[in-house]
């Protein structure tokens, strides 16, 4: 399942915290109790993990994705990644800053997601590229 959402938001960690928040509860109500949640967002993981953000900007969101958290899941575990690693994340990224729409997917999915689906189920290998 992937899902795209357009928000107006000012800064790109006030997205990320959404899209991780809406991505754990899409899994809980789908009942898929064993998560693991990548992101690229170093800044978000530390606001989500362990960070004090009682006067935090975005402390209602951060509050919601810890109670969230806080469920009985199986297995929930949050890991940094590249953005490079997760080719379907960041075209879903991608197609909601574009859109004015939010679309959840399940099948079939759009073409171009599916070939970043089978590219990063076989791991390919993607060059940083140094700016």
């Amino acid at each position: 399942m992937g899902f795209s959402e357009h928000v107006q938001v000012e800064h790109i960690v006030h997205a990320e915290l959404l899209a991780i928040k809406k991505g754990l509860e899409l899994a809980w109500d789908l009942e898929c109790h064993k998560v693991i949640c990548e992101t690229d967002s170093t800044e978000s993981l530390g606001l989500i993990e362990w960070a004090n953000v009682d006067i935090h900007m975005y402390r209602e969101v951060i509050k919601e994705i810890r109670e969230i958290c806080k469920r009985e899941w199986g297995s929930l575990q949050f890991v940094h990644v590249f953005r490079e690693g997760n080719q379907c994340a960041d075209f879903l990224a991608k197609f909601g800053s574009k859109n004015q729409y939010n679309c959840t997917w399940n099948n079939p999915l759009p073409v171009a997601l599916q070939t970043q689906l089978e590219n990063d189920a076989m791991g390919t290998f993607y060059f940083r590229s140094k700016l």
